[in-house]
This record gives C-alpha cells, structure tokens and sequence, in this order.
C-alpha cells in the first residue's frame, strides 16, 4: 500500500478494436514489468456478480518509459462493445482506472427474422 501508483493521461474517449493507442504514462522509478489490461467490472443482481472480463492488452514501451503503445483487441468476441476501464499496471501495482468506449459501443445486430420463428 505504500509503492507507488503508475498513472495515465491523454487517453480518448472511445477506441476501436485493432486499433492502437498511444497513452501518456507515468512509472514508478525501476519499474521492470508494465503491463496494460482492459477490464469490464461487471454487474450485480440478487447478490451474484456477473459478466467482469479482463483481458491483457499487447504493450510496448516508448520515449524513456513515459509513454506507451496499447494494441486494443481484434474484435468484439476478443472483447465485447461497450465501456470499459483501462489499468497501468507496474510490478504489479496498479493505476487508478480509466473509462473508455470499446468499438461503437452498440450491441451485435439483431437477425430479425430469427426472431419471427
């Protein structure tokens, strides 16, 4: 609880999958490990919690370790559309979360005449 947090600035506010995302950071000095992860924290009802997802993000480091290119997922089966929050994460402390639209946000279409049977 008493090591330093990595942050993150300049992030948009949607992104779209296969895209990349170039975020401003800030490390704990000696920071060996930096990892980024996308994260649906779900939802609760009738005391069961439900549909959280969390999937690590392919990371590089860049310019003296004050920034970092974030490659989001391929696609919605990878990570479904909607919001999410985006967490730095450096020798295994984390930041603090960052809200961010994935894809469109809209839900799959819908087969209409599926429907009708």
């Amino acid at each position: 609880m008493n090591k330093t947090r990595p942050s993150l600035t300049g992030l948009p506010k949607g992104a779209d999958y296969g895209t990349s995302l170039l975020l401003n950071v800030t490390l704990p000095k000696g920071a060996s490990k930096v990892r980024v992860a996308l994260m649906d924290l779900g939802f609760s009802t009738h005391s069961v919690h439900m549909s959280n997802q969390l999937v690590w993000l392919q990371t590089t480091r860049m310019r003296n370790d004050s920034m970092l290119t974030v490659q989001m997922p391929p696609n919605g089966t990878i990570y479904p559309p909607g919001p999410g929050w985006l967490y730095v994460l450096a020798d295994g402390v984390a930041s603090q979360g960052a809200p961010i639209l994935v894809g469109s946000g809209k839900g799959p279409t819908v087969d209409q005449s599926a429907l009708a049977k």
